[in-house]
């Protein structure tokens, strides 16, 4: 493979990337599709494997408890006393503090523990799920400049444009920032550089796979975290442990480069690096620019002059007349 592209919507933000040779990525929780990067668990799975880890019972669940608010804790108790048919005595009159220690008690009740036990799990797990969508930076790719539905979806209707990069460019750009990468403060790894495993997972394009099942089964990644001994609430802190564990780069593309099949049109390629609050992932200039069909002279013109000042091949995207499909055109700088 030689280029990929980026379909781009005339607006301050992109002409001032093409202007710096930025290339921004985003994080999956702002993503067009809600669907991507979301994961499913098995509950019961999880349940069992941790099934004897003491500090659940010990620590954990008496934690988890004491920063439930009063509305949460009356809300769980309720629940219980109607799925089991229980009989418990409190009421929405009872102080927080009667409420915590009703709880923790009823702990030592081994059909109140195993509720508790699962009811943390779901909890955990959906915090987990949702810290892990912002702990990636993902720029997003195509194979094919001609596809008319991707100027359609992401080119505003073919009145932007988009920028082709040389494909081992991206790769040696990659590489680059991994090998200069260092954790921020606030991290717990501070100055610290990536992990071999980790400069693994990164130093990549993925090629996106199409299929039925868009989501990853995370339910031993969420094993692996909850082995750190995190509670529900600590939503910085995991993410923080997750950077501690490195999959495999082929589970590590389940989840970051997985899309369901009705996506396959956009024939998507991803850059993938650790989101530490900063947007621009790289800085690399594009090889070519490519004007949607139907951009306004006004965008035409500055970003020809864009590409004349920066040396940039432009080229202007146009319909042939015998098969109606997109083509391309080289233009000038007159």
């Amino acid at each position: 493979m030689k280029s990929l592209y980026r379909m781009r919507v005339v607006n301050e933000n992109n002409i001032s990337a093409l202007l710096d040779d930025d290339l921004y990525g985003n994080i999956p929780s702002k993503f067009n599709d809600p669907y991507d990067v979301v994961f499913n668990y098995n509950i019961e799975k999880l349940y069992y494997i941790i099934n004897d880890y003491s500090d659940l019972d010990d620590c954990l669940l008496p934690t988890y408890i004491n920063h439930m608010s009063k509305i949460k804790m009356i809300d769980t108790l309720k629940i219980y006393v109607n799925k089991y048919n229980k009989s418990t005595n409190f009421n929405r009159n009872d102080k927080k503090a009667e409420l915590q220690s009703l709880m923790i008690e009823k702990l030592n009740e081994d059909e109140f523990k195993n509720y508790m036990r699962k009811n943390y799990l779901k909890n955990f797990s959906k915090t987990v799920l949702e810290r892990i969508r912002d702990e990636f930076l993902i720029s997003c790719f195509t194979s094919k400049v001609d596809e008319e539905i991707m100027w359609a979806h992401y080119a505003d209707y073919s009145s932007g444009y988009a920028l082709e990069y040389n494909y081992h460019e991206l790769l040696d750009k990659i590489k680059e920032i991994l090998d200069d990468f260092t954790y921020p403060n606030n991290y717990d790894t501070a100055g610290k550089k990536l992990l071999p495993k980790e400069q693994e997972q990164y130093n990549t394009i993925y090629e996106v796979k199409y299929n039925n099942s868009s989501r990853y089964d995370a339910t031993d990644l969420i094993y692996e975290i909850f082995k750190n001994g995190l509670a529900p609430n600590d939503k910085k802190n995991i993410g923080k442990k997750m950077r501690h564990i490195c999959i495999n780069k082929e589970k590590f593309a389940n989840f970051v480069a997985r899309k369901n099949q009705v996506w396959s049109y956009e024939n998507e390629y991803r850059i993938v690096t650790p989101f530490i609050g900063k947007y621009n992932q790289l800085h690399i200039k594009p090889i070519a620019v490519y004007l949607g069909e139907k951009i306004s002279r006004v965008s035409e013109y500055l970003i020809k002059n864009i590409c004349k000042e920066k040396n940039i091949k432009l080229y202007k995207m146009k319909t042939n007349d015998e098969n109606m499909r997109l083509t391309y055109v080289e233009l000038d700088y007159k």
